[in-house]
Order: structure tokens, then C-alpha cells, then sequence
């Protein structure tokens, strides 16, 4: 299967412009990566049919 909507489910806290300047480009990178993953194989299936499958993929960042 492909890929479809990519969103950030939890964001990184900051506390001054800085870090958040920073976690825009870092959510955005990780949009990307996980947007240019390729096709999958096979797509999930539920009683012998394939279906929509919702993943979430944890990705851990810090900011220094």
C-alpha cells in the first residue's frame, strides 16, 4: 500500500523562538522522511480484503 496523510501527533514542547524555529524544520523533516518511504509490499487486510491501515511511527527528537 502507499502512504497517504503524514501528520505530527505530538509536538515538542519549547520555550523560547529558537526551539520552535527549530521544531518546525525538525516536524517538517520528519514529514518528509516518513512521506518518502516507499510503497509497502503488501497492503493490510481484514477478512481477506484490503483496507486502510492508520500507523503511527514514534520518532524521537531532542532539541539541544
Amino acid at each position: 500500500g502507499s502512504i497517504g496523510e503524514v501528520e505530527v501527533v505530538k509536538s515538542l514542547e519549547t520555550s523560547n523562538a529558537d526551539q520552535e524555529i527549530a521544531k518546525e524544520q525538525a516536524e517538517v523533516q520528519a514529514r518528509d522522511l516518513i512521506a518518502s518511504l516507499p510503497k509497502f509490499e503488501k497492503p493490510a487486510y481484514k477478512d481477506g480484503k484490503p483496507v486502510r491501515l492508520e500507523m503511527v511511527l514514534p520518532i524521537a527528537l531532542k532539541l539541544d
